[in-house]
């Protein structure tokens, strides 16, 4: 017997006993009429875009790969600080990436083709259901929520789970053999263990609050349900560094000395709010390097990585680099960001309000007739409806990242940092073994940051351009 919610377009279970039948009856009603068409038609187009996203990947890894273990000479620009011995660690370590990848990219393919063929998505549906209508007690309304919860966990920890063999290798092989890997197997277990907690709570939340706005709003859900989503990434940016990372790191505040003195003084001249500097304990899990801000209003805070400190000797540096993110504030790109992603949300929830009908569920084994759990509906649409649209906002994204990037480094320059901000880049590129000058394709699809050369190059353009506008 199937628990029905009170709102019959927001829940639907499929009947434990439907299930060995839910292929042969799909194929059977794909093959009638008109509908069946468009199925077939629609189930096409999402294998002909995975088909093709996976060859084009593979191309422009083939093509990084080529560059990285073809070129033995670093950039000229880089002779002083670079050599050939250099330059052959980060190659080699950029492709064992690459070759790992590759092969991570196609089983992950492989997985998604079978859970389709085979509608794994259904079947694990119809086991949520049995667990959920356990935990609900039997009552109807909770039932409906408990399903989509228990679906969505069981989901994704049977995705941790096929993925921990290659994270375990990416962790333990990989980051170990290029001295970056700093984990215990103990603390990947914690870390694991805490993140599973974590994602328990905000199922619940998430799942229940989608669900209670579509129930509530109707056919506009759409609106509520983007003004939700806006809220919470609010509430999360808050939610995030104050409770969630403290959990994993340890913040301790900077002491007084001439690094703290510096970062203060360069906040008070730009007038960046700052309440705050913390060192963050990253090289517990790893050697690379970085530095952040984050906060609301007047309550800004910086985040410096306890690596950063050791490796950055010259305080120059570490001041260039913080006037570079200073730069990301004073454009008010986080902004901009939020603004944006607030567009794309809108523009994906409602495009999800047109397209929820029965051949959506249909198409992938869901037969629901005129009752469709938006729960699935979301993940069937965001998973692979959206994809390809989903695939060329990141890349257009990558391209406005790119931009910003520009900017926060010629900020950074104006201050009077650009000799300083381009040496503690290369400090950085180095300590991080990143390829100095990628393949220019692969870079621009796959890199929210223009490459180390390129950056180099623009500082130097736009110095040139502010000394010649001078002297105008």
């Amino acid at each position: 017997m199937c628990v029905e919610s009170e709102s019959a377009s927001v829940f639907y279970c499929i009947h434990p006993h439907q299930v060995d039948t839910m292929s042969t009856e799909h194929h059977h009603q794909a093959a009638q009429g008109g509908s069946g068409l468009e199925l077939r038609s629609a189930l096409i187009v999402i294998g002909v875009f995975l088909a093709v996203k996976e060859v084009f990947e593979m191309y422009l890894a083939f093509r990084q790969l080529r560059k990285v273990e073809t070129v033995r000479d670093p950039p000229k620009e880089l002779a002083a600080v670079m050599d050939k011995e250099e330059l052959a660690k980060s190659n080699a370590y950029a492709s064992d990436r690459l070759r790992f990848g590759m092969i991570r990219s196609v089983w992950a393919t492989a997985l998604l083709v079978i859970e389709i063929y085979y509608g794994l998505w259904p079947l694990l549906w119809n086991l949520s259901f049995d667990i959920g209508t356990k935990i609900s007690g039997g009552r109807m309304h909770e039932a409906g929520k408990a399903h989509s919860i228990v679906f969505f966990l069981l989901q994704s920890q049977i995705g941790k789970v096929l993925s921990l063999p290659w994270d375990l290798y990416s962790t333990f092989v990989i980051e170990q053999r290029h001295g970056f890997n700093k984990q215990t197997i103990g603390l990947f277990v914690t870390d694991m263990l805490k993140g599973l907690v974590l994602e328990v709570v905000f199922s619940i939340i998430i799942v229940s609050l989608v669900i209670g706005i579509v129930e509530w709003a109707g056919d506009q859900f759409y609106l509520y349900l983007t003004v939700a989503a806006a809220v919470l990434n609010m509430i999360m940016m808050w939610v995030v560094p104050n409770f969630i990372q403290p959990l994993f790191n340890k913040f301790t505040p900077l002491e007084e000395g001439p690094v703290r003195e510096g970062i203060n003084a360069l906040a008070q001249r730009v007038k960046f709010p700052l309440t705050k500097v913390f060192v963050m304990d990253a090289g517990r899990r790893s050697g690379h390097s970085n530095a952040y801000f984050y906060g609301f209003g007047h309550y800004k805070r910086i985040v410096l990585f306890d690596t950063m400190l050791t490796e950055f000797t010259d305080h120059k540096q570490i001041f260039a680099v913080l006037a570079h993110e200073l730069g990301h504030w004073a454009h008010m790109h986080p902004t901009q960001g939020l603004i944006l992603g607030l567009i794309e949300s809108f523009a994906a929830i409602y495009t999800f309000s047109i397209v929820n009908n029965s051949n959506m569920y249909e198409l992938f084994g869901f037969h629901v007739g005129t009752r469709r759990p938006v729960m699935i509906g979301m993940f069937l649409f965001f998973e692979l409806v959206w994809a390809p649209v989903g695939t060329l906002v990141g890349f257009l994204t990558n391209l406005l990242t790119r931009h910003y990037e520009r900017q926060a480094d010629a900020y950074s320059a104006d201050l009077g940092y650009s000799e300083d901000l381009k040496a503690g880049l290369i400090k950085i590129n180095l300590h991080n073994k990143g390829t100095p000058d990628p393949d220019w394709l692969y870079s621009a699809y796959h890199h929210s940051h223009p490459p180390l050369m390129h950056r180099l190059r623009y500082i130097d353009e736009h110095m040139k351009e502010k000394k010649a506008k001078k002297e105008l």
